[in-house]
């Protein structure tokens, strides 16, 4: 199990998210209450 990912916030798919990682792309599940209650979605990610 992973932990925690850092990156840059590629896409955004409900209810997925790509986060880029130094060139590796993590496909990250997301409750969608954190899609609905999360309008701004920074450039910079860490979940």
């Amino acid at each position: 199990m992973i932990g925690r990912i850092q990156g840059q916030l590629a896409e955004k798919n409900p209810p997925e998210i790509l986060v880029d990682c130094n060139g590796v792309g993590y496909e990250v599940l997301v409750p969608m209450s954190t899609f609905t209650t999360c309008r701004a979605w920074a450039t910079r990610s860490a979940c």
